[in-house]
């Protein structure tokens, strides 16, 4: 009978060390500021965006090595309490080669669970492009590579990461960078912004989310345009539809993003990121019903914070609330 019971309790923990639970694990919220404010939440199971294995929580790495600058494919850089991304690859037009992916992916999850971060930027080197899509050249060596299907920690764009991601548009965003584009909650695009799939003069389907959001982000129509005939939308044209929050000089783009990231640390952040969940997963993978339960659950959930009673105070004693994160 001991051995019996042994070898169960031998079992149990081998399956749990084996990995397997990462398949019903439920979406990882937000860490920032406080987790155990956030961590009494109410989290649906979403497989779709699973939760990945983490690298050591910290400061997004920096492109030094062995005391030598390393050449990234991405910059990234620390603005208070936002982090600036940009796709540094200006002689490719910001397109999207091997390294660039595992680095981006790697850059959000560091994002996501570094506590100081409230708001991501993503923007693109130069004024031709934010990002022209998938490195062409280097998937012309084999076509049936598929990175986003490879291991590794790759990740194109912020799924399930609740702090507010801004992406600063100049050029040519196409493709994959339109599909980066659209991960983000908020964009912002320069006059000379060109927007398209691309996918069907190419013979392949529009991936990373472009059919599923555009058919929600602007009239249906408009999409179908857009996916089928894969022609380019012009910056005045996304602004009509909807597509892009603002259009802004070139030479104003990134600081009018940076100046909205700064507006946003200056919210409540469990409030932020709480509200956030609430649209996406309310408006998107459940019913009115349903959506309005999650909302007031959170609703309950942020009412018992310290921020909730920091605001409270502040607006009573007409002064900025100093917010906390717990």
């Amino acid at each position: 009978m001991a051995s019996s019971i042994s070898a169960s309790i031998s079992y149990v923990i081998a399956f749990i060390f084996s990995g397997r639970l990462n398949r019903i694990t439920p979406i990882c919220p937000s860490t920032a500021y406080s987790k155990s404010a956030m961590r009494t939440l109410p989290i649906p199971v979403a497989p779709q965006y699973p939760c990945r294995q983490r690298r050591a929580r910290g400061t997004v790495r920096p492109a030094v090595r062995g005391g030598r600058l390393r050449s990234m494919p991405i910059r990234t850089e620390r603005r208070d309490r936002t982090l600036l991304i940009t796709l540094d690859r200006p002689a490719a037009m910001n397109s999207i080669d091997p390294e660039m992916y595992q680095q981006l992916g790697e850059t959000w999850d560091e994002f996501e669970h570094d506590e100081a971060l409230l708001v991501a930027v993503v923007t693109g080197a130069g004024e031709k492009a934010f990002c022209s899509g998938r490195d062409l050249v280097k998937s012309a060596q084999d076509v049936s590579n598929d990175w986003s299907q490879q291991r590794g920690g790759g990740r194109l764009t912020p799924e399930g990461i609740w702090k507010p991601v801004i992406a600063a548009i100049n050029g040519h965003c196409l493709a994959a960078g339109l599909a980066l584009a659209l991960g983000c909650d908020l964009r912002v695009a320069s006059p000379n912004a060109t927007f398209g799939t691309m996918a069907a003069k190419r013979g392949i389907v529009a991936g990373g989310g472009q059919t599923q959001r555009l058919a929600r982000y602007i009239p249906f129509g408009i999409a179908m345009e857009m996916i089928l005939f894969a022609e380019r939308m012009s910056a005045e044209d996304a602004l009509r539809h909807g597509l892009v929050n603002r259009v802004v000089p070139q030479d104003q783009l990134l600081p009018f993003a940076l100046g909205w990231a700064e507006r946003l640390c200056e919210n409540g952040p469990l409030a932020v990121q709480a509200m956030k969940r609430a649209a996406y997963e309310g408006g998107w993978d459940m019913n009115f019903r349903e959506g309005m339960r999650l909302e007031a659950r959170l609703y309950a959930e942020i009412m018992k914070t310290e921020d909730a009673a920091e605001g409270g105070r502040a607006f009573a004693e007409k002064r900025p609330a100093r917010f906390k994160g717990r």
